[in-house]
């Protein structure tokens, strides 16, 4: 606690390992396609930031982000007895990010948000292939940002507040890993201008809250990850931009706190992300006017919170997916039926340490979390999960 302000510094890093992982598609006795895949991902994020003094009336904030991570892996590919595909990989992804955001009260029920973030990455790739080639690729692709953010808020009664705010977003470009064809390695930049409006309306005596939420975001190279037919030994799977797409949607969200330490929440969303501007580079088929793949027509949720004064808390939760095309051409046969998870936590909170007990997709439900279409493989999702996690304060 600073005069100034609260400055605050977070540095986190995460190890991810996934060796092996392997799937067969089995065409027939003897005709079984193998793929291995080793990989291992580290990454180290720093954020420094300097927020205003809780007594200010001007409500601010200022910092810093950076990330550094990389990625080693490779790929083994079989049909019978043969190989077809053998490769390692490297990728270096380096961001470096600026932001700055103030709110001001123009009268007693307007307030003015108005912010700014600058944003840098990097992304570099070192990939060696044996066969069916061998080659060597290294490559290095940078972009950058400039995000503005302007936001109203009105109070049109007290606990009610109607709000709008536009601003833009940045995702950046980078390399497929997968594909053996230097030329279709690289992908760009996504680039978003979004609309949000809504309405909030919160119970002065906190017993519940509910917003509703309307959104329009016009986005640039419009990032899909997919298979393609490339006329290669077999078809590749990469990320290719699209020009043009466009996302509209809404959201609904209701806590309610019905006694002490016990909430209920419900959630419904609904999106639609058309592409508004797309032709398969490799086919020359235009998507113009589908949705696009691996976004899900609605998601909803039922959640049950219960903390006890004494550090004791257990939650569940119910979430549902609507359907979700894997394909541009929304093809019933590539598309995972709306799916139902359930899952829940019991844990204990003291003042310096935290454990937990989890469990997800406890009914064991079987469902795609992708689909390729080039071989007509689905990845299932994840199983029934039970797992555990400490955390300490010092």
């Amino acid at each position: 606690e600073l005069a100034v302000g609260r400055l605050s510094a977070t540095t986190a890093y995460s190890d991810w390992d996934l060796a092996p992982y392997s799937n067969t598609l089995a065409f027939a006795p003897g005709f079984e396609l193998v793929s291995g895949v080793r990989q291992r991902q580290r990454t180290w994020t720093e954020e420094i930031k300097l927020a205003a003094p809780a007594a200010s009336s001007l409500r601010w904030q200022a910092g810093i982000f950076g990330s550094s991570g990389r990625t080693d892996g490779a790929f083994d590919r079989f049909f019978g007895p043969f190989p077809y595909e053998r490769s390692v990989y490297r990728t270096d992804a380096k961001d470096l990010a600026a932001y700055g955001e103030a709110t001001a009260k123009l009268s007693d029920a307007l307030q003015f948000t108005a912010g700014l973030r600058l944003e840098s990455a990097r992304r570099e790739m070192l990939r060696r292939e044996t066969v069916p080639a061998v080659q060597t690729f290294d490559l290095d692709h940078r972009a950058s940002a400039l995000l503005p953010k302007l936001g109203l808020s009105y109070t049109v009664a007290p606990g009610t507040a109607v709000f709008a705010t536009a601003g833009a977003g940045f995702k950046p470009g980078g390399f497929s890993a997968f594909t053996g064809n230097r030329a279709l390695a690289a992908f760009g930049p996504e680039r978003t201008k979004t609309l949000e409006a809504g309405l909030t309306r919160a119970d002065p005596s906190g017993r519940y809250t509910a917003t509703l939420r309307g959104f329009w975001y016009d986005i640039t190279g419009y990032q899909i990850e997919r298979s393609f037919a490339t006329s290669a030994v077999a078809d590749d799977y990469l990320v290719v931009n699209a020009p043009r797409a466009r996302s509209v949607g809404g959201e609904f969200e209701f806590a309610w706190r019905p006694v002490a330490g016990l909430t209920l929440a419900a959630d419904l969303g609904v999106t639609r992300v058309t592409l508004r501007e797309f032709t398969d580079p490799y086919t020359g088929v235009s998507y113009a006017g589908k949705r696009a793949p691996f976004v899900p027509s609605y998601d909803a949720s039922l959640r049950a919170d219960y903390r006890a004064a004494a550090g004791w808390f257990v939650g569940a939760e119910l979430s549902r997916n609507g359907r979700t095309p894997y394909s541009e051409d929304n093809s019933a046969f590539f598309a995972q039926d709306a799916v139902s998870l359930l899952s829940a936590r019991l844990g204990y909170d003291a003042r310096r340490w935290r454990v937990t007990v989890y469990g997800r997709n406890l009914t064991d439900d079987d469902y795609n979390s992708a689909i390729t279409p080039g071989t007509g493989h689905g990845t299932p999702g994840a199983p029934r999960t039970i797992g555990a996690e400490v955390a300490v304060k010092f």
